[in-house]
């Protein structure tokens, strides 16, 4: 019986995480300055995390938009409760979470 260890790509969700978290980190920034982020900027993020660009293979964009909604998290993590707060209503607080994704690329 042949037991073979499974082949690891470069780019999987597992060993892209913290590369993945890294970007996202250096994108909330940009949200909390209200700032659009364009993928020039999401691609310079990705290749100072990953150290490497997507035309090598280090990366590829459906990871990149995998850190936009990374950083989304750490924003909402860091002012949502305050942010809904203010909002008040179900309806505002659905304007505030379509105000910041509208920042992101898609």
């Amino acid at each position: 019986m042949n037991i073979s260890s499974p082949v690891t790509d470069p780019v999987t969700p597992f060993g892209a995480a913290p590369a993945i978290l890294a970007t996202a980190n250096l994108l909330l920034p940009h949200l909390e300055r209200g700032q659009r982020v364009y993928t020039a900027i999401l691609r310079d993020a990705m290749e100072t995390a990953f150290g490497a660009s997507d035309a090598i293979g280090a990366w590829d964009w459906k990871l990149a938009y995998e850190a936009d909604e990374g950083a989304t998290v750490l924003f909402l993590r860091k002012y949502g409760k305050a942010l809904f707060r203010k909002a008040g209503s179900p309806v505002s607080r659905l304007a505030l979470l379509e105000k910041i994704a509208g920042l992101l690329p898609t």
